[in-house]
């Protein structure tokens, strides 16, 4: 990992170190060696660190419950927020997927189902990803490029395995969108009070001190996957308490240098759309159960669509 901020990008892959040995031609022992490469990990760029600003993300979403709640406290103090949108859900509740991107929101794709990615194929990886694009494309008109994995799995990694999946999700276009500032609202064991909650992000705000890894610029909060009560609550009081220490809300495409175009791209007015009666596929919620290698064939008579599941066409 190198860098700072929670905005990650894969720049070098695994590579073999090569190197040459010389032998002793009369003991047979080796007596010198040369490396003309060293073997090589992962190296993951981080960047989006600031000084003064912070982005705001809610995941699991929406909710029929919370996530208006939210979005009501978010329009009361004029502060943007980042939608990590589960595709199941946003089908479910159009009228809140279109709600989050009418006020002016970002949409990122949190995959269809929540399935924990780093235990599924990179073919069911592409379906969930490109079934939630498709409903963005149907609902909104736009795609997004803005990804955060289920779990906040690889959302910080740290051995090969966790950074595997964002191989594909760097492929097809996306930029995986990490946190530190985990406000732990999702924790009911023991839960945490809305005051302790806006304290813990309080208290790791920038300047990061060196041996901080909960500093950051990026707030991981929750509006669906559970009785949001204390993240509403709390909301508030992480704005309030912010702005007093002089930080400044934006959103996520402001830590990266990008604008809205750049990371929610609408698509062209002259492109055929998704047709609705195949997007939805109710049974869509049993894919948690299928192996990667299955696709939804028996669930949409158009043979294209289908095949862009997989290929990413969208």
């Amino acid at each position: 990992m190198e860098g700072d901020g929670e905005i990650l990008h894969i720049e070098a892959r695994p590579a073999d170190g090569e190197r040459t040995l010389s032998i002793d031609k009369q003991t047979g022992l080796i007596d010198g060696e040369e490396f003309k490469s060293l073997p090589e990990p992962y190296r993951v760029a981080r960047y989006g660190a600031s000084k003064n600003e912070l982005a705001l993300t809610f995941d699991d979403g929406p909710d029929p419950e919370w996530t208006p709640k939210i979005l009501d406290v978010l329009k009361r103090e004029q502060v943007p927020g980042t939608f990590f949108l589960i595709g199941i859900q946003a089908e479910k509740f159009g009228s809140l997927t279109k709600r989050i991107f009418r006020e002016g929101h970002e949409i990122g794709n949190h995959t269809f189902t929540h399935p924990d990615i780093s235990s599924i194929g990179s073919s069911y990886m592409r379906v969930e990803l490109n079934l939630t694009e498709q409903l963005f494309a149907s609902q909104l008109g736009i795609r997004t490029t803005l990804f955060r994995p289920p779990y906040s799995v690889d959302a910080e990694p740290d051995t090969e395995d966790e950074v595997k999946p964002l191989e594909v999700t760097q492929t097809l276009g996306y930029i995986t969108i990490g946190n530190k500032l985990d406000t732990k609202d999702w924790n009911d064991d023991p839960p945490l009070t809305p005051p302790q909650i806006a304290a813990h992000v309080l208290n790791h705000l920038p300047p990061c001190q060196a041996n901080d890894q909960q500093c950051g610029n990026i707030v991981l909060m929750h509006d669906g996957g559970g009785n949001r009560e204390r993240t509403v609550q709390a909301l508030p009081l992480i704005i309030d308490g912010a702005r007093a220490r002089g930080f400044e809300f934006v959103p996520v495409y402001k830590l990266m240098g990008k604008t809205k175009a750049d990371v929610m791209p609408p698509l062209p007015a002259n492109r055929p759309m998704p047709r609705p009666a195949c997007l939805p596929f109710r049974v869509i919620s049993s894919w948690a159960s299928f192996s990667s290698s299955r696709t939804s064939t028996e669930t949409c008579s158009d043979s294209r669509l289908t095949s862009s599941l997989v290929e990413g066409s969208w």
